[in-house]
């Protein structure tokens, strides 16, 4: 996968160089049909991180998991997820938003069936890691894909949708876990996750257009990346304060490798954490592609 050498520099243009497509008009039926297949898809992963927490102890019972490592599959997950959003947010725009979109809806849905398959925890616990790098590659790229096919006018209302309903996921994320689990098993929690993922597929292929930004080099930000792994891991570690009654001296605040408090009474839980990374992920990328393009905010 390479970045179009067809068009001029700072262009955004289809996959063919053939020159920029016409950009869209929200209130069209095209729009409409770019908005939906991005906010499912990147709600795919948003509620898998989430509705995992509901099945926690039905996860521990029958694989016969303690709660470090009920705590690394949460952990796992949104490190991986985390630590590496804002590289694949640069490979996107480099390589093609559609294509590296789709290329994480294919991991992240065989890292899926991979998780409903685990005999183990420590299986479970390496899928989920694979399933956060997916997660990382669709995010970003859907809302690249967003901000690069619809009019300035209506860029701010389509960012807007996507971000509203990505708060609307999470939050039926719990009932949807708890109703699978009700229905069935814990690992339907990670098998609904592929007959969306071909709809999303099947919408993204037909109704998505190809784009990049061919003044970006085809090198990526390593360096970058490493430095947001650092950062997610020692974060959390960095934050803890005597007044949360958790940690009152460094003895007492040991952490895991993760930057997740070692002890169980302390404010980092899987959930605070899990949370923390969904609210920090979502107002940074907001954030850079603001920055990047400041004629969101007109018309």
């Amino acid at each position: 996968m390479t970045p179009d050498a067809g068009a001029r520099p700072g262009e955004l243009s289809p996959a063919d160089g053939s020159g920029p497509r016409e950009l869209l008009r929200y209130r069209s039926a095209h729009g409409r049909w770019v908005v939906a297949a991005m906010i499912l898809g990147s709600s795919v992963a948003g509620i898998d991180s989430t509705v995992v927490a509901v099945a926690l102890p039905a996860i521990g019972r029958n694989l016969h998991a303690g709660f470090q490592g009920l705590q690394w599959t949460v952990t796992s997950y949104t490190l991986t997820l985390a630590s590496l959003i804002l590289l694949a947010g640069s490979l996107s725009d480099r390589w093609g938003r559609r294509r590296v979109f789709l290329a994480g809806l294919g991991w992240f849905t065989l890292a899926s069936v991979l998780c409903a398959a685990a005999p183990s925890i420590g299986w479970l616990i390496a899928a989920r890691a694979v399933q956060g790098i997916g997660g990382a590659l669709m995010t970003p790229a859907s809302l690249a894909i967003i901000e690069a096919a619809f009019q300035p006018g209506d860029r701010t209302r389509a960012i807007g949708t996507w971000a509203g309903f990505s708060g609307v996921s999470s939050a039926i994320a719990p009932f949807l876990g708890g109703w699978l689990l009700e229905a069935g098993s814990w690992r339907w929690i990670f098998l609904i996750n592929v007959p969306v993922a071909a709809a999303v597929a099947w919408t993204t292929q037909r109704h998505v257009p190809e784009s990049r930004d061919t003044s970006l080099s085809r090198s990526a930000d390593w360096p970058s990346a490493l430095a947001g792994v650092a950062d997610v891991r020692l974060w959390p570690c960095a934050n803890q304060q005597p007044a949360s009654g958790c940690c009152v001296s460094d003895r007492e605040c040991s952490c895991s490798p993760a930057g997740t408090p070692a002890r169980r009474d302390c404010g980092w839980t899987p959930d605070r954490y899990e949370q923390w990374v969904r609210e920090t992920l979502i107002t940074q990328l907001l954030t850079i592609r603001c920055a990047d393009n400041p004629d969101h905010g007109q018309g």
